[in-house]
């Protein structure tokens, strides 16, 4: 059986990370450096996979996990 995909429109990334609408879109441009997903265009909008933000969360705290490792050795 397939399973689903949760798919996350604009405003909802923006509720889900608390951010405004320059934000996403410099987050969504690469303006920020961050490896912030991109967005899958459907027809005319633009959508996010829940998937792609929550692994990048979790490389989000990867990285800050290993940089508090680096500044206690």
């Amino acid at each position: 059986m397939a399973e689903q995909v949760t798919f996350l429109t604009a405003s909802g990334v923006r509720a889900r990370y608390q951010i405004g609408n320059t934000t996403l879109w410099r987050w969504a441009n690469g303006s920020a450096n961050n490896n912030f997903p991109a967005p899958l265009k459907m027809g005319n909008r633009k959508r996010w996979r829940l998937s792609d933000l929550e692994a990048w969360e979790q490389s989000l705290e990867a990285d800050n996990d290993s940089k508090q490792q680096e500044t206690a050795a």
